[in-house]
């Protein structure tokens, strides 16, 4: 009877333990352990001075003797002794270091592969997915509570990749969030990332910027220049709708003011208002490379290069399924004085419209 109290002791007091464990926060799992000796390398004021002094402190990486070699290349090697000590430090279950004949590695590579996680060739440089894969077979998700709302990315769509975008420990390598998943990175990049891991204080909330084509030209003739918008077009669409119709501007010259925009179910509508180019005409002078030459170009190209913008932009898969509709400044029909014609009311804007009643 006493031997079941002690096992049932023992296996209550370890399913206490896991459950601390997996309950701790970063803080409490990775606690200053080691005093920062300052390297030579590490330039105070540089943008991974802090995350190379958390690292050291943690005891998660250690310099190359003096110094920090913040540009050297990361091995998997080096990943793997990171994720090892990471592990030990969250669960309490020790690293045995192995006999020094064997390379450098070699304990942490065995320690990782016993808990059942796949180590590539540790003498390799480190892509940045490898990065990710070995660190996220660590760190439980409690750690790593979500911050940002990322739910796709341009180059991957890894549920780990994205959880270390959602807990703030990744940004990306460009404004849109590229992941670039081949890349490699250098201990400076990797000490930013294991410094947010341990410290929640110094992970980044942010909001992704998307890559948006604004389509100038006529149909079948359109031209494409790229733009960028950290707008929603589920959740701010009428912004989104008058930042591309800025951003044409900007690149063309038309004014292209409008008085009310209304974003729905039945497509985008745009109220002009009477200070637009299809009422005063093109600038003067016209911005190079955007020349119109009468009231039926400038017609064409306008009403065309924001009809095309818009669609791809709210229904990229299948842009000729977006309506949008066009009205004259007083919410009715949009009338073109100088061209004799009216867009009628009940009928989406397209360029067949426009030439069917210019042909009349």
């Amino acid at each position: 009877m006493a031997l079941i109290r002690k096992i049932s002791a023992l296996v209550l007091s370890a399913a206490l333990l896991a459950g601390s464990a997996a309950a701790a926060s970063p803080a409490e799992a990775f606690p200053d352990r080691c005093t920062y000796p300052g390297f030579i390398d590490v330039e105070a004021g540089s943008w991974y001075a802090d995350a190379a002094r958390v690292c050291c402190e943690v005891g998660l990486m250690q310099g190359t003797g003096q110094a920090f070699s913040p540009d050297q290349i990361l091995t998997v090697g080096e990943v793997a002794a990171i994720a090892a000590r990471m592990n030990e430090a969250i669960t309490g279950e020790a690293i045995y270091l192995i006999d020094s004949t064997y390379p450098w590695y070699t304990s942490y590579v065995r320690y990782l592969e016993g808990l059942g996680i796949t180590v590539p060739d540790p003498e390799k440089q480190a892509t940045r997915q490898e990065f990710v894969a070995l660190l996220s077979a660590v760190v439980p998700e409690d750690m790593l509570s979500p911050i940002n709302n990322v739910t796709a990315l341009p180059d991957t769509q890894d549920q780990d990749v994205l959880r270390f975008y959602n807990a703030g420990i990744l940004s990306g390598v460009d404004s849109s969030g590229a992941f670039a998943p081949d890349k490699t990175l250098t201990r400076a990049e990797c000490a930013a990332m294991v410094a947010r891991v341990a410290r929640e204080e110094l992970r980044m909330s942010f909001t992704l910027s998307a890559e948006y084509t604004l389509y100038v030209g006529q149909a079948g003739d359109f031209v494409p220049f790229f733009t960028h918008s950290t707008l929603n077009p589920a959740e701010e669409s009428t912004f989104l709708v008058e930042h591309l119709l800025t951003e044409i501007s900007f690149l063309t010259g038309w004014n292209l003011d409008a008085s009310a925009i209304f974003v729905g179910k039945g497509g985008v509508t745009i109220v002009w208002a009477d200070t637009s180019a299809l009422f005063v005409g093109p600038p003067e002078p016209q911005n190079p490379g955007f020349y119109v030459y009468d009231s039926t170009q400038l017609a064409f190209s306008v009403l065309d290069s924001v009809q095309r913008t818009i669609q791809c932009a709210f229904s990229p898969a299948d842009p000729d399924s977006l309506d949008v509709w066009f009205c004259g400044p007083d919410g009715g029909a949009l009338v073109l004085e100088d061209l004799e014609v009216t867009l009628p009311e009940e009928t989406p804007y397209s360029h067949a419209v426009l030439e069917a009643l210019l042909s009349h």
